[in-house]
């Protein structure tokens, strides 16, 4: 991982309110692993196509949803907010 990109998810995961960010269907998968090697104890919700007729959330710790994620073919638009577990995302 670059080192740019080491601090700027860095910050992603240690932020103190829940971070929202979009991301392309071919560097997904690749961001969300690279936020689990920072901290794989983030709450984290995964929008694709939202608005859109085939509209999909995933949600949960941040392996449950890479493995959601990888289960579906990855295509269309991504949402994702990232939220430190020492400030959950409310339900």
């Amino acid at each position: 991982m670059k080192k740019k990109r080491k601090e700027f998810l860095g910050k992603i995961v240690d932020s103190e309110y829940p971070v929202i960010f979009f991301e392309s269907p071919y560097k997904i998968l690749k961001t969300l692993k690279e936020i689990e090697k920072l901290n794989s104890n983030v709450q984290t919700i995964v929008g694709k196509e939202l608005t859109k007729m085939f509209e999909k959330i995933y949600r949960g710790d941040i392996k449950e949803v890479i493995e959601k994620i990888e289960k579906d073919k990855v295509r269309g638009e991504y949402v994702v907010i990232i939220s430190n577990v020492k400030y959950p995302i409310s339900k």
